[in-house]
């Protein structure tokens, strides 16, 4: 697991999950199981952004780029690249 990777999942633990991440890893479902909604979303955009000074707002994004924390880990990484 990457460094990206390790600090969403923190943040979700903390965040939406009341600091329980039992069972979460890369690749749990986040919005099957619903730990992502609209509005946890637009907190994890504004982590995204001081974090990682990438804006998920700044392009195109889909139901896929938040299925998973590997996902959201990719899309970091390609906006990272991008800029």
């Amino acid at each position: 697991m990457n460094d990206i990777q390790q600090e969403l999942m923190g943040f979700v633990s903390r965040e939406f999950l009341n600091g329980n991440g039992d069972g979460l890893d890369a690749d749990t479902p986040l919005l099957e199981l619903r730990i992502l909604d609209s509005l946890t979303i637009v907190a994890l955009y504004g982590f995204v952004e001081a974090r990682f000074g990438v804006k998920l707002d700044g392009g195109p994004t889909s139901p896929a780029d938040f299925a998973s924390i590997r996902a959201l880990a990719h899309l970091i990484e390609s906006r990272r690249a991008a800029a």
